[in-house]
């Protein structure tokens, strides 16, 4: 996909661990307009820390704000200045533990020429059908926790936990 979009001579693959080309990789963010790390998988933020808009893009909401705010782990939200998430009702009566970010809402990056036609779209758009995509690491404390949640806050009976799943 990189060398279709042009953009195979900017890349760089970061392996936790292994040493990388730092200075291509400052030079060519030095350039850029827009960081985006997807789940917070980039861990170096010190490395675009040049780019003027660097966003947090949540992939997997109410998974991210559990283990954040329950679990205390970082998810690498440092050095972010804006935080999206595909969770569409994030900050808007979604129930999950508030990690102090304004998430805004965002619907899931793809690359259409990548994307063909799923089962929702060849059954028509009255169709009950539909696709979902979900790894959970350590996913009984994190269900269990999302259970509690649910429970005392009245979810369940119109007040959604997230649009797009989760």
């Amino acid at each position: 996909m990189l060398a279709d979009l042009a953009w195979d001579h900017k890349a760089t693959l970061l392996v936790e661990g292994e040493q990388v080309e730092e200075r291509g990789l400052r030079e060519f963010a030095r350039g850029a307009d827009l960081f985006l790390n997807l789940s917070g998988h980039f861990k170096r933020p010190d490395l675009v820390e040049g780019v003027a808009a660097r966003v947090y893009v949540d992939l997997d909401p109410a998974f991210t704000q559990i283990w954040a705010k329950v679990y205390g782990s970082p998810m690498n939200f440092a050095g972010h200045n804006a935080f999206w998430s595909v969770g569409l009702s994030m900050g808007r009566g979604a129930v999950v533990p508030d990690t102090g970010h304004d998430w805004k809402p965002v619907v899931p990056p793809i690359c259409r020429t990548y994307w063909s036609p799923g089962v929702a779209e060849q059954a028509g758009p009255r169709s009950p059908t539909g696709t979902d995509m979900r790894r959970w690491s350590g996913r009984e404390k994190a269900t269990a926790t999302r259970r509690k949640s649910l429970k005392n806050s009245g979810a369940g009976r119109g007040k959604p936990v997230c649009a797009q799943g989760s």
